[in-house]
């Protein structure tokens, strides 16, 4: 199975990134600023998601399971 992503792919990987990497960072100031423990460790969450599509985006590859790495 061929796991690379083609440019417009890589272009929709990336402004995903973006959007939760600015979610993330977002919901950390404003939870912070309210005292919103919750919203802070979901932000934390999101921009940890967003990381995870930057390297789809840099890379060109999907994130596989590491099961499906040892297969091979």
């Amino acid at each position: 199975m061929n796991r690379s992503l083609g440019p417009a792919s890589r272009i929709v990987a990336g402004v995903l990134a973006l959007i939760w990497i600015g979610a993330g960072v977002t919901a950390i100031g404003l939870g912070s600023l309210r005292r919103d423990w919750p919203a802070v460790g979901l932000g934390v969450l999101a921009a940890g998601f967003g990381l995870v599509w930057a390297h789809v985006a840099r890379t060109g590859r999907y994130v596989g399971r590491p099961s499906a790495r040892l297969r091979r």
